[in-house]
């Protein structure tokens, strides 16, 4: 059962899908929080693991698992597969200061757009590009508000952002999945390599990294993996801490 929902977030509404079984069953229940990619919307990828994955965890975050993980300053700065010539970044850092200078000037806000115009120039600049353009762009899975641009004043700030800075500190299992053909899959090995958690890099055969966010035949395992993965994470962890409080009332 899907229901509409909206919650405040450092001064802004957001809105969201709350999924919960059709079970019938009366009480609280905890929750799996589900996020999507970069310029994604609820009704995208996240919406679809999350009508998968509706089942009893906690309300605190006790596991974390991830599907195509990418952080999106290592793909501005160094490309989607790690790859890119250093000149390409420093010339984007060149745009948004003259972004900077055209707003300061009343020229209105600059953006960029995220996507090639055409499927032919998609297809001219690779596979991973092809298919990020197919996903957003096309009735695959297009939606109205997901993102198509972003404002060249946020380039520099992506500079200095790092989605894996903390991946240390987490001290509870962690489960990446990832695509063994995609080119984005260096990212989730780096933040996998930094873990110092109970930890498993999962891999689907086959799959590129837009391949996990809709299509069936990786999808599925996928989902098998997470429910695998949070039914024992979760379990263990609700039991230990129901010890725990026992233990508090002696």
């Amino acid at each position: 059962m899907r229901a509409n929902v909206t919650f405040d977030s450092a001064g802004r509404r957001i809105a969201g899908h709350l999924y919960t079984p059709d079970d019938g069953a009366a009480g609280p229940r905890p929750a799996i929080v589900v996020g999507g990619p970069g310029s994604s919307v609820k009704e995208q990828a996240a919406g679809l693991y999350a009508r998968h994955t509706a089942t009893a965890t906690d309300h605190r975050i006790k596991a974390v698992a991830t599907v195509s993980a990418v952080d999106i300053a290592r793909q501005f700065r160094y490309g989607a597969d790690g790859a890119q010539d250093p000149g390409v970044f420093h010339g984007m850092l060149d745009a948004a200061g003259a972004a900077r200078t055209a707003e300061a000037r009343g020229e209105g806000v600059q953006t960029f757009p995220l996507f090639p115009a055409t499927a032919e120039e998609a297809r001219g600049r690779g596979q991973h590009t092809f298919e990020g353009f197919e996903y957003y762009c096309t009735p695959r899975a297009q939606h109205p508000p997901s993102a198509k641009s972003l404002t060249w004043t946020s380039v520099d700030r992506m500079a200095f952002f790092d989605a894996f800075r903390a991946v240390g500190l987490i001290r509870r299992p962690l489960l990446m999945n990832v695509g063994r053909e995609a080119v984005t899959a260096w990212m989730s090995v780096e933040a996998f390599q930094a873990a110092q958690c109970p930890k498993e890099l999962h891999w689907i055969d086959g799959a590129s990294h837009n391949d996990l966010y809709d299509k069936e035949q990786y999808v599925g395992p996928t989902v098998a993996k997470l429910t695998e993965f949070f039914t024992a994470s979760l379990t263990e962890r609700s039991r230990r801490d129901a010890a725990e409080r026992q233990g508090r009332r002696r």
